[in-house]
């Protein structure tokens, strides 16, 4: 269990993902994948939250963007959620 200074990040049961939720992950990972390079010019040195192909959060302490999507509960369905770095101009792309 953690410590009060720990944080548990956004996470569901994957017990509970349905088919439909796994596939719209992938296919949001995939997205992600196809367009990272465009994204480093508004989100390079973030972490970023995407849902459905879309990003619905960022910041550069990933820490931070966990508590907001935590503060949102049930309203962001973790299951399709997928969060990744955006490196900046100086950072190499790598999968």
């Amino acid at each position: 269990m953690p410590t009060p200074e720990q944080h548990t990040p956004v996470y569901s049961d994957p017990a509970t993902w349905t088919e439909a939720d796994v596939n719209a992950a992938l296919e949001t990972a995939l997205w992600f994948d196809t367009n990272a390079g465009q994204l480093a010019g508004r989100y390079g040195g973030m972490h970023v939250a995407v849902l459905d192909k879309r990003i619905i959060d960022a910041d550069r302490e990933k820490q931070a963007l966990f508590d907001r999507l935590d503060a949102r509960g049930d309203a962001v369905p973790t299951a399709r959620l997928i969060i990744r770095y955006v490196p900046g101009e100086d950072e190499p792309l790598s999968y």
